[in-house]
C-alpha cells in the first residue's frame, strides 16, 4: 500500500498523465530546492560550492544504494537523458574515432525516439543503422553489420520492454564485442530494477518516473566505457573530487539547489518502496485500461509496466487529446513520420488514485463520442 502521506506530496487538481515529458515533482522536492540557498547562502559563493559537493555526495550514495550498484560507477547530471547522451556522444566520437579512424556503426532498434539516438544521427562521423529485433538479436546478422555500439531503450516511447539483459550476454560473449548503451528514461524510476550491470552505459532522466527536478538524471558506465570516455570529456575540475566519475559532472557555478531536489526525490522513492512504486503504476495501468477498451474497442494497446500505448491507425486522435488537455488532463499524443498513426500515450503514476482516473476516464468517453 501506497501511505496517504507520500500521495498528498503530488496533491494538484491536473492530472499528469504524460510519461513523454517531466514528471509533477513532489512537495518536498520542491521545498528542498528552495531551502538550498535559504539563510545569506545566495551571496556565499563558497558555502554554495561546500553545501553542493556534500549533497552530491549523499545523493551518488543513494542512488547507488536504491539500485544495488557501485557509487564509483555513477555519474549525477545536470540534465535529461536527451542531453546527457548529446554530450557523451561527442566525447565518444572523440574516443573511438582515434582508435578505428573510420566512420563509427550505431546499430539501434527501429523504435527509438528521435531524441535518445538525435547526437548520433545529426554527427557526421557515425553511421546508424536501424535494425528490427530479428536483426538485432540474431548474432550472424550482427555479425554482418558488425557495429562499434548497439543503442537500445529499455522501455521504448512505443510501449516495448526490450530485454536488455539477454541482449548484453548475446554481445559480452562475441570477440570484440560492440560498446551496449541503454536509455532508461522511461524506466529509471519506473522499474525496480535497471540493467546496469550489463550495459556499458545506463542513462535515465530523474525528472519523469523520479519525479524529481527538472533537468537532473543519472548514468552509470562500465570500466572500459569511462576509461574510453575520460580523456576526451572536457569538463573542468571535479566539484568532487573523490568520485571515479566525477569529471563527467558539472563543473564551475550552477544550480546547486537541484542537487537538494534530486536527493529528496530519491528519498521519497527509497522511502515508498521501488517495488511498490511499480506494483501501483502498473495496476493503475491495468484499471485504467479495462474501461479503455470498452470506450475504444476497436484500438490496439500495449501495457508495459505503468505505462500504456494506443495505436490508433487513423490519424484521428489529436482531437480527443486536444480537448483532455484543455480540461487539465495530461496526455501524449506522438505522430509517426510518414504515417497516419498515431501513438497515444498514458503513463500512471504511482501516487494517483483510482476516483482521479475515473474522472479521466468519464471525459475520454464524452469527447470520444464528439470526436473519434
Amino acid at each position: 500500500m501506497i501511505n496517504s502521506h507520500i500521495t498528498e506530496q503530488f496533491h494538484s487538481e491536473r492530472l499528469n498523465l504524460n510519461p513523454g515529458t517531466m514528471g509533477s515533482p513532489s512537495r518536498e522536492v520542491r521545498e528542498a530546492a528552495l531551502k538550498f540557498y535559504e539563510g545569506d547562502l545566495a551571496a556565499y559563493p563558497l558555502g554554495q560550492y561546500l553545501r553542493g559537493r556534500e549533497l552530491l555526495k549523499s545523493t551518488r550514495a543513494l542512488a547507488a544504494q536504491i539500485w544495488d550498484s557501485d557509487p564509483q560507477a555513477l555519474a549525477i547530471f545536470q540534465g535529461g537523458t536527451t542531453a546527457i547522451l548529446g554530450q557523451l556522444a561527442m566525447a565518444l566520437y572523440a574516443a573511438l574515432a582515434t582508435e578505428l579512424r573510420r566512420p563509427i556503426i550505431v546499430a539501434c532498434s527501429g523504435d527509438e525516439h528521435s531524441g535518445g539516438v538525435h547526437g548520433f544521427a545529426s554527427h557526421p562521423g557515425f553511421e546508424v543503422v536501424t535494425l528490427g529485433e530479428d536483426v538485432l538479436f540474431n548474432e550472424a546478422h550482427l555479425d554482418a553489420i558488425r557495429p562499434d555500439i548497439v543503442f537500445v531503450s529499455h522501455i521504448t516511447y512505443t510501449g516495448k520492454r526490450y530485454p536488455v539483459e539477454d541482449l548484453a550476454r548475446r554481445l559480452h560473449g562475441r570477440e570484440q564485442a560492440p560498446l551496449l548503451i541503454v536509455d532508461a528514461a522511461q524506466s529509471l524510476g519506473l522499474l525496480p530494477e535497471l540493467p546496469i550491470h550489463d550495459a556499458d552505459l545506463v542513462v535515465g532522466s530523474a525528472h519523469k518516473w523520479l519525479f524529481g527536478p527538472p533537468g537532473t538524471g543519472l548514468c552509470w558506465m562500465s570500466r572500459r566505457m569511462s576509461q574510453k570516455l575520460q580523456p576526451y570529456f572536457c569538463n573542468g575540475f571535479a566539484l568532487d573530487m573523490s568520485a571515479d566519475l566525477g569529471s563527467f559532472e558539472a563543473s564551475g557555478g550552477q544550480d546547486f539547489s537541484k542537487l537538494a531536489g534530486l536527493h529528496a526525490a530519491l528519498s521519497l522513492y527509497l522511502q515508498t518502496g521501488p517495488l511498490n512504486v511499480s506494483r501501483q503504476s502498473e495496476s493503475l495501468a491495468r484499471y485504467f485500461l479495462e474501461r479503455a477498451k470498452r470506450i475504444f474497442p476497436l484500438v490496439e494497446w500495449t501495457q508495459t509496466a505503468g505505462i500504456l500505448v494506443a495505436h490508433f491507425v487513423d490519424g484521428g486522435a489529436y482531437p480527443l487529446y486536444a480537448a483532455l488537455n484543455a480540461k487539465g488532463i495530461h496526455t501524449k499524443l506522438i505522430q509517426l513520420p510518414n504515417s497516419k498513426r498515431q501513438l497515444w500515450r498514458l503513463g500512471f503514476p504511482y501516487y494517483e488514485a483510482t476516483a482521479r482516473l475515473d474522472r479521466a476516464l468519464d471525459e475520454i468517453e464524452r469527447t470520444a463520442a464528439v470526436k473519434i
